[in-house]
Order: C-alpha cells, then sequence, then structure tokens
C-alpha cells in the first residue's frame, strides 16, 4: 500500500468534483439520499431534484404563462358585424386561439402524469434535512391525488375551448 496517499474511511464523506472539472460525474451524482430500492425502479420514479424534472418544470411554467396569456383573449371573439348589424365571432382568432390553448392542455396533462410519477421526502425525515425519498408507486399517488390532483385536473380541462365552440353553436 502506498502510505502517501490519502485514505478515506467509509464514515467519511467524499466532496463531489469540482462542476468545473468533471460536470458530467457531477450530473450523475444524485442529489437526495435514496432507498437502495431507487435502482430497480429508476424509470418509473422521477428524483424531485434532478435535471428531468427540473427542466419539466421549466417547460411547464412556460406553458403556464402561455395559458395566462391566452385565455383572456377568448373575450375578443366577438365582433361587430356593421353589414348585417349584428354579432359575429372572429373565427380565425377563434381557431387559433383553440389550437394554442389545446397545446397547453397536453402539458397541463402530462404534468399530471409527471406529478403521479415524481418521489416525495418522507414527512419523517424532513427534520432532519436531506431525508429518504418516498419511492412506492401507490404512496405517490395518494399523496398527489389527496393534495393537488384536483386543481390540476381542473386546469387540464379545455373549458375556454368547450365554451366558445359548442355552447355559441345553440
Amino acid at each position: 500500500m502506498d502510505t502517501d496517499s490519502p485514505t478515506i474511511s467509509r464514515f467519511e464523506i467524499e466532496q463531489p468534483p469540482s462542476p468545473k472539472k468533471n460536470r458530467r460525474a457531477l450530473s450523475q451524482t444524485l442529489t437526495r439520499v435514496f432507498s437502495e430500492d431507487y435502482k430497480k425502479i429508476e424509470g418509473s420514479i422521477f428524483d424531485p431534484r434532478g435535471e428531468r424534472v427540473k427542466q419539466w418544470n421549466r417547460y411547464f411554467l412556460v406553458a403556464a404563462l402561455i395559458s395566462i396569456a391566452i385565455d383572456p383573449l377568448f373575450y375578443y371573439l366577438p365582433e361587430v358585424n356593421v353589414e348585417e348589424m349584428c354579432m359575429d365571432e372572429d373565427t380565425s382568432l377563434k381557431i387559433t386561439l383553440t389550437v394554442i390553448r389545446s397545446i397547453v392542455d397536453m402539458f397541463y396533462a402530462y404534468h399530471i402524469y409527471v406529478r403521479f410519477r415524481t418521489a416525495y421526502d418522507a414527512p419523517s425525515m424532513r427534520l432532519l434535512g436531506r431525508g429518504e425519498l418516498v419511492l412506492d408507486p401507490f404512496k405517490i399517488s395518494q399523496r398527489y391525488l389527496k393534495r393537488d390532483f384536483t386543481l390540476d385536473l381542473l386546469a387540464a380541462l379545455p373549458i375556454p375551448q368547450v365554451r366558445f365552440f359548442y355552447i355559441n353553436l345553440y
């Protein structure tokens, strides 16, 4: 054995590599303390601090901002037809807004799927700092259904599209 090289006991914490030297190795390190079963379900359960979830949250934020900008424009659909002296709708704007809003609704639907597959911190472990993630799909689903599912489902419903396409026909 070489006596000059520093040895790390199994109880010492190894320092992660510097981001400048080995960026790929840093991105592959886990951000939380995981259960030993994580390797078995790595593809089906997402790490809430992982890059995939962070990137998805950025995309979803952009989609939500587009939704907020698009929804008030549905009230600009009615227009006055001067020749016939009646109210009409701007059909091209109606179709454009409906297509954009439908694409945003697909982002909301996929967000529901992501939320059903994103692990969360065990409530009993939060006091100790970086706790263990709950990786059981059933527990994740139950927690999401109890907390945020109703609001996410209402946000994903195509209410403006239905309102302006089907209710105006009658």
